[in-house]
């Protein structure tokens, strides 16, 4: 029983980290569109 609990936190550690990952990326990029945007805004308005 001791090796499947062992084996268990280790898929959601590892399942945590990749989530983690992609998220990280997937905030950046939107973040680095927001910041585009707000660009394209101020820029078109004058």
């Amino acid at each position: 029983m001791v090796g499947q609990d062992k084996k268990g936190m280790e898929f959601i550690s590892v399942t945590t980290h990749e989530l983690k990952t992609s998220l990280t990326a997937i905030i950046a990029s939107a973040e680095l569109l927001s910041d585009e945007l707000q660009l394209d805004k101020k820029s078109i308005s004058g």
